[in-house]
């Protein structure tokens, strides 16, 4: 791969090594390693093809996708598995694919997943769903789910090495060693029993967290019709009376931040303002080090929303897939409430400093900036008088000016029917039709409302689970419902939200 390239590519984009490797979906010390030439890669790779997928996802987002294809020479207007494959040729132009062939590892992942590798083994020995659990003394439905991965045999079942016996049995006994040897790409002597063993029942990591994520999803999916039953909390339960009546204009340091964050959402929660403009890109940890913080902010965004406050936020899209499909998660009742404007700012972000602006229009808001990492011992100005409310405003509707929407909301929702390439999955009363730009999730019953999203990160966090989902539609059993967390009637709080930023 020409290096080279690659760091122009970076430098147009503007981004950093962090950010454009969460866009990739990998670690930033491996895009440093590519970046230096210390890890290879070819262009057929997976990495190679994370590495042009974020890129490309990453111009998208900023808006640089002209400059993008300007560099590697080709139209904007091209469809993106075109332009990804101009990327592709730019990047390993000098790539020769005659050169000697590598050294196999022993231990192959040429399948990532145990049903992947299941599914390629049964194929491979041609016996059926029903013939190996005859061969394990199973029932057949059991194979199916493991096949298909709406199941994952567990290590205290014990289900998986007899299947890994039974299947090297079949292969031993037709003499199929070496088309095992060559799918995998290893040389026949590699493989022994111990071996195959090894390799089939790896363990699953990966696909575990995405069915789990894919559970969670639906769990709130579910939770959004049932969520206007819910009972909150007195609002003086929750901040105390007094804060509410303080005059502090001045409050230091996370603890003081705090404080300052529920009394801002405390007041606003009961004298019903009409909306709430929020923005901060500091870190997260004022919101997710303390647990009983947490859940109390949490029960004041639900009350406000309930109030019928609308909420505009301009977002942090700095965070990886499991941070997005995280607030996807945690937020989506939120946003099915229709209450809430989302935006994520176009402009490339610098490090140097973090930045919080909360406002309530005309009546009080926290604003402050800090050399980034020093907000533990910060300043966070709670203002009041009139002059200072109006900069403040003028000073949130110019960082609005250049932003986009991140989420769109249609109160008259239509199924996608003109669209060939979408794939719709159903969870009880949502709909989830995802295709190569967006995602819509539309609430089917009153309200009927559709959400729209269109971020590439947002859409990759979607794509990345839909086939789970459409695996493991349990409806609401054994699911957690996310509103219910969100309004603290749970005292557990979930995973964070990171996604969003802290203001969201």
């Amino acid at each position: 791969m020409r290096r080279d390239r690659l760091t122009q590519l970076i430098e147009t984009l503007d981004v950093k090594n962090t950010e454009i490797a969460g866009y990739c979906g990998f670690d930033r010390t491996n895009l440093s390693r590519i970046k230096s030439g210390a890890r290879k890669i070819s262009s057929g790779s997976s990495t190679a093809s994370k590495l042009i997928g974020g890129m490309y996802a990453c111009a998208v987002a900023r808006g640089e996708l002209d400059a993008l294809c300007g560099m590697v020479h080709t139209d904007p207007a091209a469809s993106s598995d075109e332009i990804k494959r101009a990327v592709s040729l730019w990047l390993f132009e000098d790539e020769d694919n005659s050169q000697t062939e590598r050294k196999p590892r022993k231990r192959a992942a040429s399948f990532r997943t145990f049903s992947g590798r299941l599914d390629r083994i049964m194929n491979l020995t041609g016996i059926s769903n029903s013939q190996l659990s005859q061969l394990i003394n199973a029932d057949a439905s059991i194979i199916s789910r493991y096949r298909t991965g709406v199941r994952i045999p567990t290590g205290v079942s014990g289900i998986a090495p007899k299947i890994a016996g039974a299947l090297w049995d079949r292969i031993s006994r037709d003499n199929r060693q070496k088309e095992l040897a060559k799918m995998l790409k290893l040389p026949e002597d590699y493989l022994d029993e111990t071996w195959f063993a090894g390799w089939l029942c790896e363990p699953d990591t990966e696909a575990e967290n995405e069915r789990s994520f894919a559970e969670r999803m639906l769990g709130a999916f579910e939770a959004v019709h049932g969520a206007n039953g819910i009972t909150l909390p007195d609002i003086t339960d929750i901040t105390g009376d007094d804060l509410l009546k303080d005059d502090a204009d001045i409050y230091t340091g996370t603890e003081g931040f705090r404080l300052a964050i529920l009394r801002f959402l405390g007041n606003a929660a009961k004298n019903r303002a009409e909306e709430l403009l929020l923005y901060s890109d500091e870190g997260m940890d004022w919101m997710t080090a303390d647990p009983a913080f947490r859940n109390k902010w949490a029960m004041l965004m639900g009350i406000c929303v309930k109030n019928g406050i609308r909420i505009r936020i301009i977002h942090n899209i700095r965070r990886d897939l499991n941070e997005m499909s995280d607030a996807i998660i945690n937020w989506l009742p939120l946003y099915m409430s229709g209450m809430i404007e989302s935006y994520y700012c176009t402009r490339p972000e610098k490090s140097r400093f973090s930045h919080t602006l909360f406002l309530n229009p005309g009546e009080y808001c926290i604003g402050a900036s800090h050399v980034a990492g020093t907000e533990e011992n910060g300043i966070y100005h709670y203002y009041t008088g009139r002059k200072e409310l109006t900069i403040c405003r003028e000073q949130y509707d110019a960082l609005l000016s250049i932003s986009r929407p991140l989420v769109s909301m249609a109160e008259h929702p239509q199924e996608r029917e003109d669209d060939p390439e979408a794939r719709t999955v159903m969870s009880g009363n949502i709909r989830i039709s995802i295709n190569e730009t967006s995602v819509q999730v539309t609430h089917l019953v009153p309200p009927e409302i559709s959400l729209v999203f269109g971020h590439p990160l947002m859409c990759r966090a979607f794509r990345a689970c839909v086939i789970m989902i459409d695996a493991v539609l349990l409806g609401p059993r054994n699911m957690r419902s996310a509103y219910a967390v969100l309004t603290g009637i749970e005292k557990e709080s979930v995973g964070k939200s990171a996604f969003f930023g802290p203001c969201a």
